[in-house]
């Protein structure tokens, strides 16, 4: 276990893109713009963070995460919520 957890975003200019979605979190658009910022810098949760707004959006088995992504970054994101939701409706339902 390493003693401090992985930092959610690496940049001032991160930290600000990641406060705009925190901002508007029903808005995909902030994460949209994060995601085309993440894929400037090769980045692969730009790629996870398009596939899970279009999975949410289709109803479809929602993406992993890219190996060695912060819990801390899926948290302000949202994808914890939305995977735990997801979870939610595809459990079985007991009469």
């Amino acid at each position: 276990m390493k003693p401090f957890p992985a930092p959610a975003c690496r940049s001032p200019e991160e930290f600000g893109l990641l406060a705009a979605v925190l901002a508007a979190p029903a808005d995909d658009l902030p994460k949209l713009v994060y995601a085309d910022w993440l894929d400037e810098r090769n980045d692969p949760r730009g790629t996870f963070v398009r596939q899970w707004l279009q999975r949410r959006t289709d109803g479809g088995k929602l993406p992993k995460p890219p190996k060695e992504t912060p819990g801390a970054w899926l948290n302000l994101m949202g994808f914890s919520v939305d995977l735990a939701l997801w979870q939610q409706q595809t459990m079985p339902k007991w009469a």
